[in-house]
């Protein structure tokens, strides 16, 4: 009897925290829907002929994209904030783009991108052989229009080298398909569950031989700048909270993102099957590292204006930390990264560690997470 109460001890918790992990998957996909935008060139409303879209083969000749609107998302790289999407969708009118975004209250808002440029970094910049544009935002600026933060991606989510997802691997593909999700006075991100078709392959973009990787869809236009993402994947556990042993969630791997819809083809193969072409995503990270990143120190206060913490950034990335103090003056233990290596330790306003996380050349490469009570409660 005593062994038929432990085993259904065991599997009520795991049921438990089996609706925890949904609860946490469902936060990730939120989350990832509102780091996704649209973005249209001026001129290029509903039934205004423009030649966007869909390259046709090795050429420079496009097929007719009649509504002129692609998809886009942000990157945060720390405290650089950048837009990303596909080179063709803005090509052709670079200076002259249209961002659609929900606001805090989930009302779309259309912002023209020249009024969210940081003055130091006004351009577009784009990678030499893919199809990557990549434009720092003014977060501050964008933040102040939408009434709240800006949703992004994150740096380090970003695959590091050129990589295709496994053939088994479930991934999302995010974006606005022929327009869907723009319409009325709210944007709503569409997705698609999806699958990598191929290994790393070659494939030209603009008379360049360039990496992609397929998925085993040609989709629709409009997907064009979306990311392809995959969600974290948890484990579970055994662990001690407040005394107490229980049968918690643990994080195996981050939501990742592996690269952005370049196009989707219908006549490869001679016509057989249709597929999406992938951008990896290393081709986006090395074009945000040709923007300028942040420079130098850069000083984080409490709310009541107290020091919080110094902190040292080259180029956009994290590279020491100086000095991290509570609210009343003391300090706490601040991690040892130094020129870029090392780990560093994240406090809330109570000064409860929220997060360990380990960097190398200023990337982050590990991240342990305070899951307990004691922090969500406050």
């Amino acid at each position: 009897m005593i062994k038929i109460n432990q085993i259904l001890s065991v599997m009520f918790l795991f049921f438990i925290n089996m609706n925890i992990f949904s609860q946490d998957i469902k936060e990730h996909i939120a989350e990832s829907l509102k780091s996704v935008v649209a973005v249209r060139i001026v001129g290029t409303e509903p039934n205004t002929k423009r030649q966007l879209g869909i390259r046709i083969g090795n050429t420079d000749k496009y097929e007719p994209y009649y509504n002129g609107l692609g998809s886009a998302f942000f990157i945060a790289k720390d405290l650089d904030l950048y837009l990303v999407t596909a080179n063709h969708v803005i090509k052709e009118s670079p200076d002259n783009c249209i961002l659609i975004i929900n606001d805090s209250n989930n009302l779309r808002k259309d912002i023209p991108l020249d009024s969210v440029l940081l003055k130091s970094s006004p351009n577009w910049y784009t990678h030499s052989k893919s199809d990557v544009s990549i434009l720092k935002i003014d977060d501050v600026k964008l933040s102040n229009l939408i009434n709240g933060p800006v949703n992004a991606f994150m740096y380090h989510q970003l695959k590091d080298s050129i990589v295709a997802p496994e053939r088994n691997s479930d991934m999302l593909v995010l974006g606005f398909p022929g327009g869907l999700g723009i319409n009325g006075n709210t944007i709503n991100t569409i997705t698609k569950s999806i699958r990598s078709a191929s290994d790393i392959i070659i494939y030209p973009y603009e008379n360049k031989n360039s990496e992609h990787f397929l998925l085993d869809d040609n989709g629709f236009r409009g997907f064009s700048g979306g990311p392809i993402i995959s969600l974290p994947i948890y484990d579970y556990k055994y662990e001690y909270q407040n005394e107490e042993k229980v049968y918690a969630p643990y994080l195996i791997m981050d939501k990742s993102v592996f690269g952005l819809v370049s196009s989707g083809k219908t006549d490869v193969g001679g016509g057989y099957g249709g597929f999406y072409f992938i951008v990896p995503s290393k081709y986006i990270q090395e074009t945000i590292d040709m923007a300028p990143g942040y420079e130098g120190l850069f000083v984080f206060k409490y709310p009541n204006g107290t020091l919080w913490s110094e902190v040292v950034y080259k180029n956009g990335l994290l590279w020491e930390v100086l000095s991290n103090f509570r609210q009343n003056g003391e300090s706490q233990d601040k991690g040892n990264l130094k020129n870029g290596n090392g780990s560093i330790i994240k406090y809330n306003l109570n000064g409860i560690w929220i997060s360990k996380t380990t960097y190398k050349n200023g990337r982050q490469i590990d991240a342990k997470y305070n899951d307990s009570d004691n922090v969500k409660s406050k």
